[in-house]
């Protein structure tokens, strides 16, 4: 029986985030561990900015099939998401259209990184589409400029917002602009000026998602010249992000016991000499069936138990809720390379202790195993 798109797509994804997840984690044993030159180094390094620029281009091309991968970042550099995000749409737009970004400072925003891929995606879609070779045979322009704002009580009441600092993402185009007589109706469901669509270009979904991380969306727009759209999200007071993965990276020195239960053979060898460098003892298992028969014999063994989310015999979920009935407070943390948003908060919701996206780098992992074992 074959199974349905979302299903075929989800397990394509996994598989492929898994594979990175390898690489990226091979790549930073070499970092960490080896006496490397500095050509060496450099090249090491490559190879992990390469992979996370694939696991980038996977999961925007699940956006564009609005195949959502959500997960939850407390320190997403929005600086780097909106020049990914201008990477992909780089292919789909004629030669003749000129994008630009200028931002002069590192912005961080609190959230999912794919939703807010999304939104901006969008947004540059919308810009696209408002440059029409009949109107603008030689191309035309699209500008992202991305600042920091403080509003005060009186500005933040007009957008809808509660005063205080946010991120300000500029998305220019010098297209056709919006008629008076439809500005009311740019962001409403279904809404399209191009006839035959049976859904407009994507801007309710952005202002959804704008509202859902506490931000809103604006406009401004001159018919014949142009329009301008402003996203306000609210700016991460965590910024902390690198310099705990910097911690993370220079600083092994625990002996808590820790679980990988992983049906991937590849990324248990890698997670366990990756857990095992860092000084954790480990114990691996490929088995949700095996993981429950050990968890009785052994509870509250472990410090941590890392589950990945798709598994045979049983998913992440349900295994753990059956280590759940075990022992109440099992000590959890998911994984995957693909998930749907709500599976993950059940779990959260319900006492897991974190959620871990792949493909991770190992410092991304250390500070995540940190986090969550100081939780517990």
């Amino acid at each position: 029986m074959l199974r349905n798109k979302q299903e075929t797509t989800e397990s394509i994804v996994h598989d492929l985030n898994n594979i990175i997840t390898a690489i990226l984690a091979h790549a930073s044993i070499l970092e960490l561990s080896a006496r490397l030159t500095a050509e060496q180094l450099e090249s090491v390094r490559s190879i992990e900015e390469g992979a996370k620029k694939i696991s980038t281009i996977i999961n925007q091309l699940c956006l564009i099939q609005n195949d959502a991968v959500t997960s939850r970042n407390p320190n997403i550099d929005f600086n780097i998401l909106v020049k990914n995000t201008i990477s992909l749409f780089s292919a789909i737009i004629p030669k003749n259209i000129t994008v630009s970004v200028e931002s002069q400072e590192t912005v961080f925003v609190s959230g999912s990184d794919s939703e807010l891929s999304r939104l901006v995606l969008n947004l540059l879609l919308n810009a696209r589409d408002a440059l029409p070779k009949d109107v603008l045979p030689n191309g035309g322009a699209i500008k992202l400029h991305l600042t920091r704002k403080t509003l005060d009580s009186a500005s933040a009441e007009k957008l809808g917002l509660h005063q205080g600092d946010f991120v300000c993402l500029e998305v220019a185009d010098n297209g056709i602009g919006i008629k008076n007589s439809i500005r009311d109706n740019v962001f409403k469901p279904y809404f399209s000026t191009k006839d035959g669509q049976q859904r407009g270009i994507g801007l309710d979904i952005s202002l959804a998602v704008a509202k859902a991380h506490h931000g809103t969306i604006t406009f401004e727009s001159v018919e014949g010249k142009g329009s301008n759209f402003f996203v306000y999200l609210p700016q991460a007071e965590n910024k902390a992000g690198q310099s705990e993965a910097d911690n993370a990276k220079k600083s092994y020195s625990n002996k808590d016991k820790i679980l990988i239960v992983d049906d991937d053979p590849t990324v248990r060898l890698v997670l366990q000499k990756s857990l095992q460098h860092m000084g954790y003892d480990v114990n691996v298992l490929s088995s949700p069936m095996a993981a429950i028969k050990h968890y009785e014999q052994n509870v509250r063994a472990y410090a941590l138990i890392i589950i990945d989310m798709i598994m045979p015999e049983l998913s992440g979920e349900q295994l753990f809720f059956k280590l759940k009935e075990i022992d109440s407070s099992v000590p959890v943390l998911i994984s995957s390379g693909y998930t749907a948003d709500n599976r993950a908060k059940r779990i959260l919701e319900s006492g897991g202790l974190g959620f871990i996206m792949k493909p991770f780098t190992v410092e991304q992992l250390a500070v995540e195993i940190k986090k969550c074992i100081a939780i517990k």
